[in-house]
This record gives structure tokens, C-alpha cells and sequence, in this order.
């Protein structure tokens, strides 16, 4: 069952990515539902107890390409993996992506449905989610978005692509994840102490992460193939010999880099305005200040990235669960046991975010020569 839905994701990968500008290739472009057709002899059938396929037949408008306009019938099969097989067929009106090819004479053939367009709803959830920003934040909520936009940027375009080139995943991920930690905390409150030490705090919280990641993983023998998804990277064009355990590094470390930053910010800030209201207070008693802040934190933010990440392997834990899979098995395994590694390098970052953040910012606030100088700057 697990290695049938494995090839249909695979085929479905595949046939998405084909291009449609050689001849006997197929075509993937954009359709809406305008009929739906009766049965055509393609009966359902039981793949085991509980789980069901079964095929459904749709006239489709095509929409975009060079065969706009025109209505093909199209078969659409429902995922085996759904029981209540009945709750995803298509209704009328529905905008479908479809694939197809043609024959000599330059009829459409072999239609079928690939997969429903979403975008739209995605793009309305978007949307909301940045005017509550702007509500919310004002001015500081058009910084986050443009924080935002700059670090799904740097991920997409420059990272990603620079792993695929070949660049070792770990030392790129580090180094770009610093960069963006400064440039958006730059955006965010400007060039100044609590910035600096905000930015120190949150680039050692990520080393960390990082180092112990690397050390776990190559200690335990993680080989980082334990998502099936992953095995479908030796299949991409580019001729590049992936470092599997090197990526899954690199994603605890994207993945810890945003509740690090939290934390970074949040004990730098906060120490910030103890320090705006008690200009008297000393290095020890910023400390204090400091680690009591640091701890109600360390509290939640761990909890944060610990469920994240349960929520993540939520279907595992409930298959392990319902075959009454041994705990000492699940915990040896290569996925539960990367999981963990993740989930457990990131909190352990996060907690020593606290009292790195907590010391640079009680030495800055409280350095007189220090603060005389950014006084002068700012007279400046």
C-alpha cells in the first residue's frame, strides 16, 4: 500500500513536470469542470479492506495553452488512500489542472486530472494574513513583511538553488540563516545595541542548533533518506550527488532559525526597556532580569518548535500507534529518530539562546563606554 501511493506520487510529479513544447510530450495546463458524465464501464474497486479507488468522468473546459477553449472528457481518480472515496469527487464548475497528449492528427488523448487549483484560496489566506499584520503592526507590521518577503526569498531563490549547484547544504544554510537574522533585525529596530545583541544571541542559538544537529546525526548514523520524498531528489536533471545528511542539517537549522530569532529579540528587547526605565541598574541585576525573562520564554518556545515538529509526524505517530508499534523499534528508527534529533537540536538552541542574548545584552546595556559612544552617535 505505502509503495503504491509512493509510485502515484512519483507519476503525478512526473507527468507535472513534463513540458509541453516538444511534440509527443504532454500537455499540463488549466481546465474548469462544466459536465459531469455518468459511469463508463470503469467500475471501483477495493485495493484492501477500507480502502477504496474509483474513477470519475468530467467534461472540461480547457482554459489556457494552445487548445483554449476546448471540451475534453477527462477521468479523475480518487487517492486510494481515502476511504470516504465519495467526498472528493468533482462538482461542477470546479477548476481542475489537467493532462493530456495528442496524436498524429492532433487530437487530444489520454486526459486526465491531475489535480484541483487552490491558489486562489491560498492567495485569500495570504492576503489576510498580511492586512492583520498591518492592522496589528502598522508601521513594524510593513517591516515584518518585508522581513517576510526578504527571508522566503533568500530561501527559495538563493539557497535552494545554490544546494541544488552543489554547495555543501550545512556551511550555506549557516551562512545565509546569519545573514538573514541580521538584515531582517536590521529592517526590524535599526542599527543599534539591541539589534547587535539580538543578532550575536540568535547567530550562536543557530550554530548551536546547527553543530549539535551534525554531531547527533553523525553520531546515531542518520542517513537522511528517511522521507520517501527525499529519494526522489536522485531523480532530478541535475547531475548533482546530493549530501542527504547534510540536507537534513540544513533543514533543522532553517527549521529552529525562526523561534531562535523569537527569543533572540524578545530577551534583547525586553532588557532594552528595563534598561530605558532603570538606567542605574547594574550588570548583575540585568542578568536576573535577564534569565527571568529567558526562562517564561524558554517555556513556550520550546514547546513551540517540540509540537511544530509532533505535528509534522502526527500520521506516523498514530500508525505506530494503531500497530502497537514497540517504543524502543520507533525510537531507533531512521525517521523517528531524525525527528527527534530536529526537534531536540532546535529547543537546545533556543535554550541557550537565553543566557548568550542575556550576557551580551547586560554587557552592552550596562557599558558606559559603550552606551557614551552610541550617545555621541546619536547626537551625531
Amino acid at each position: 500500500m505505502k509503495r503504491f501511493i509512493f509510485v502515484f506520487i512519483i507519476v503525478q510529479i512526473i507527468l507535472c513536470s513534463v513540458s509541453s513544447a516538444q511534440e509527443g510530450m504532454a500537455y499540463q495546463v488549466r481546465g474548469r469542470v462544466i459536465e459531469l458524465l455518468g459511469d463508463t464501464g470503469n467500475e471501483g474497486f477495493d485495493l484492501s479492506e477500507g480502502y477504496n479507488a474509483q474513477s470519475q468522468y468530467v467534461k472540461v473546459r480547457i482554459t489556457e495553452g494552445e487548445d483554449r477553449g476546448k471540451t475534453v472528457m477527462a477521468e479523475h481518480s480518487t487517492n486510494v488512500y481515502f476511504s470516504d472515496y465519495q467526498t472528493f469527487f468533482l462538482k461542477k464548475g470546479d477548476r481542475v489542472f489537467i493532462i493530456y497528449e495528442k496524436d498524429e492528427t492532433g487530437n487530444l488523448i489520454d486526459v486526465y486530472i491531475t489535480d484541483l487549483i487552490r491558489e486562489g484560496y491560498l492567495y485569500s489566506l495570504i492576503g489576510l494574513f498580511i492586512l492583520l499584520i498591518l492592522i496589528i503592526g502598522k508601521g513594524k507590521g510593513l517591516r515584518t513583511i518585508v522581513t517576510l518577503a526578504i527571508t522566503v526569498f533568500v530561501v527559495i531563490k538563493v539557497l535552494i538553488p545554490l544546494i541544488i549547484n552543489g554547495f555543501p547544504p550545512v556551511i550555506t544554510a549557516v551562512i545565509l540563516c546569519s545573514g538573514i537574522v541580521i538584515i531582517c533585525f536590521l529592517i526590524i529596530s535599526g542599527w543599534n545595541l539591541k539589534t547587535f545583541a539580538a543578532s550575536l544571541g540568535t547567530v550562536t542559538g543557530i550554530l548551536t542548533a546547527g553543530a549539535l544537529a551534525l554531531t547527533a546525526g553523525s553520531l546515531a548514523h542518520l542517513t537522511g533518506l528517511a522521507q520517501e520524498e527525499t529519494l526522489m531528489l536522485m531523480n532530478i536533471p541535475n547531475a548533482v550527488k546530493f549530501n542527504f545528511q547534510g540536507l537534513l542539517f540544513a533543514g533543522i537549522i532553517i527549521g529552529a532559525m525562526g523561534a531562535v530569532m523569537d527569543v533572540g529579540m524578545s530577551i534583547a528587547s525586553a532588557l532594552n526597556e528595563i534598561k530605558q526605565t532603570s538606567p542605574e541598574i547594574n550588570f548583575r541585576q540585568m542578568i536576573r532580569s535577564g534569565m527571568n525573562v529567558g526562562r517564561d520564554v524558554m517555556g513556550t518556545m520550546t514547546n513551540t518548535l517540540i509540537l511544530a515538529y509532533t505535528g509534522g509526524a502526527i500520521n506516523l505517530l498514530i500508525l505506530f500507534t494503531a500497530y502497537k508499534i514497540p517504543f524502543s523499534y520507533m525510537i531507533n528508527g531512521d525517521y523517528f529518530a531524525s525527528e527527534m534529533v530536529r526537534a531536540l537540536s532546535g529547543s537546545i538552541g533556543i535554550v541557550l539562546t537565553i543566557p548568550v542574548t542575556t550576557l551580551i545584552s547586560a554587557w552592552l546595556y550596562t557599558s558606559k563606554k559603550i552606551n557614551k559612544e552610541e550617545d555621541i552617535n546619536e547626537e551625531l
